[in-house]
């Protein structure tokens, strides 16, 4: 599942959560306020994730999320 521009990342995974299964990752581009994003959509869902600097843009960050589940 992948998103680009599309909404806070709570939001995201409340969208993208039915379509993840056990094996399935979320890339997500996300911006300068991503561990805020995190830090909201943790109080909502569990999930693990990881974050990769973006190549083409020096303030965007790749968010890959594993194991989404609502609390």
């Amino acid at each position: 599942v992948s998103a680009r521009a599309l909404a806070p990342l709570s939001k995201l995974l409340g969208l993208a959560a039915g379509y993840m299964g056990a094996q399935s990752t979320g890339l997500f581009l996300k911006g300068r306020e991503l561990a805020q994003e995190i830090a909201e959509a943790q109080k909502e869902f569990a999930f693990a994730f990881d974050v990769v600097p973006s190549r083409t843009d020096p303030t965007g960050q790749v968010l890959l999320v594993r194991g989404v589940e609502k609390k």
